[in-house]
């Protein structure tokens, strides 16, 4: 299996005064590969959002090196960032971060127009099937539930065809009910692709879902 992101000694520290350095993320070496389910735990204020930011490129380590798909992220200006991220990597996020103008439908092919995809709306329509949503398309985000809002995100996260996809504390606005169904839909959703995902989460019984665990 190939190595889709690798983290070498990778450290993030902040200034919060004159004298005084804050290390969110200390010498951090880890390595994910194509297909696996990776969960990162850790208390609050660990650092996991810190780190996921990290791979994703939103934000630079003060040292050590960040390879994405095999090409350091030191090296890249944003637009290749940018680029990269729309072509091979995908989110899922807490608060779902839909377009409110948009229905769902419209949520998933915008994402896909933006990114120059082919069979746009096959492609929206087939992901919105699998998550069970495919009389719910024409709805916005205020008219469907927040379960269903996190469904369409996950839609819109495997419709872009991304080998990698970065979560981040996916079912934290979730109900009991509601989260299990939501994390089944997502491993169903990624058996069938193969994709590999890294979950930042403080839920236990999603981590143990994954392949893997790390803790900050």
């Amino acid at each position: 299996m190939g190595v889709l992101i690798e983290l070498r000694q990778a450290s993030k520290s902040i200034t919060v005064s004159d004298s005084v350095q804050l290390d969110i993320i200390k010498s951090c070496s880890l390595s994910v590969s194509s297909g696996e389910s990776v969960a990162i735990v850790g208390p609050s204020g660990s650092g996991k959002t810190t780190l996921l930011n990290l791979m994703a490129g939103f934000d630079q380590p003060t040292s050590g090196e960040v390879n994405l798909f095999g090409q350091p992220m030191s090296q890249m200006n944003e637009l290749e960032k940018i680029q990269l991220r729309g072509s091979r990597l995908s989110f899922v996020f807490q608060d779902f971060h839909l377009l409110p103008a948009l229905t769902a439908l419209e949520n998933i092919t915008y994402l896909l127009t933006m990114h120059h995809k082919d069979h746009i709306h096959e492609t929206a329509h087939y992901w919105l099937e699998q998550v069970g949503l495919s009389k719910r398309s024409g709805h916005l985000p205020s008219q469907l539930s927040g379960g269903e809002c996190q469904r369409v995100a996950i839609a819109r996260a495997f419709a872009l065809g991304a080998e990698l996809i970065l979560a981040d504390e996916p079912t934290g606005n979730l109900d009991k009910s509601t989260k299990d169904k939501v994390v089944d839909l997502f491993f169903e959703c990624q058996s069938k692709r193969s994709t590999a995902v890294i979950i930042v989460t403080h839920d236990l019984s999603l981590a143990d879902r994954c392949g893997r665990q790390l803790t900050l």
